[in-house]
């Protein structure tokens, strides 16, 4: 069967023309391999200053389970939804944060736009490993002034300060 391993004892017979019969034992021993976790990937988008949906999924053929996820490539300041922050740009999911990869967004930096190109490695419990990459579009978003004034007065024929500021 599928993602079997372990022994099996056999015993093969023959019966030759004339009625002559043998038979003989033997073993099988069939070695576990890793299987491979699957993991799928698309390209994403968003503005600067919100969270992106990222678009993910992961899976293990047979009856193992992914064991644990890393993203890495994420740019300092960037924030995850889910996750450990490792504080070198990797972000590491087990346990229940593996169950929120399918809702998972990536905040970046304040005023961060421009191209970000993650990777992402899973592992699945017999200790297979995959990895992928995917790229994020960040776009700018127009940061809108600031104005500050106050009221002002003077009297009539003069000049009268105005205080506006900007940033």
């Amino acid at each position: 069967p599928a993602d079997w391993s372990g022994d099996i004892a056999l015993t093969a017979g023959a019966t030759s023309t004339d009625g002559g019969t043998a038979t003989a034992g033997f073993g099988v021993s069939v070695t576990a391999v890793p299987d491979l976790p699957v993991i799928s990937v698309s390209a994403v988008s968003g503005a600067e200053d919100t969270a992106i949906p990222l678009s993910i999924s992961t899976d293990v053929p047979g009856a193992e389970e992914i064991a644990s996820l890393t993203i890495s490539g994420v740019p300092e300041g960037a924030v995850l939804s889910a996750g450990t922050d490792n504080d070198d740009g990797s972000w590491t999911f087990s346990g229940e944060d593996l169950n929120n990869i399918d809702s998972l967004t990536l905040t970046p930096a304040a005023d961060w736009s421009g191209d970000m190109n993650l990777t992402i490695t899973a592992a699945s419990t017999d200790g297979g490993t995959a990895t992928a990459g995917f790229g994020i579009a960040v776009t700018a978003v127009p940061d809108l002034p600031v104005i500050s004034v106050s009221a002002a007065s003077g009297a009539e024929d003069t000049s009268i300060p105005l205080t506006i500021s900007a940033d």
